[in-house]
C-alpha cells in the first residue's frame, strides 16, 4: 500500500515496523529461558505484549523511516 510521505514528499511504500514486537517477544522468550520460574510472572506476559505489538505495530515510510 502506498501513502504520501510528508518528509519525501512523494507517494511511498510503506513498511511495518516489527522490530519492538521481535524484541519483546526475545527478552521474553530469555526470561522464560535462565529464569523459569519467573517465566510465569514477567516472561509470558512479556511475550504476549511482544504479539500484540508485532500485530498492532505502526507503519513507517521505506525511505526516511518516518512514522508520519
Amino acid at each position: 500500500m502506498d501513502k504520501y510521505c510528508p518528509n519525501c514528499k512523494r507517494m511511498v511504500g510503506v513498511k511495518k515496523n516489527m522490530m519492538p514486537g521481535i524484541i519483546t517477544i526475545v527478552v521474553g522468550l530469555l526470561i522464560a529461558l535462565f529464569l523459569p520460574f519467573v517465566c510465569l510472572i514477567v516472561g509470558a506476559p512479556v511475550a504476549l505484549v511482544g504479539v500484540v505489538l508485532l500485530i498492532l505495530g505502526g507503519s513507517k515510510c521505506s525511505i526516511c523511516g518516518s512514522k508520519t
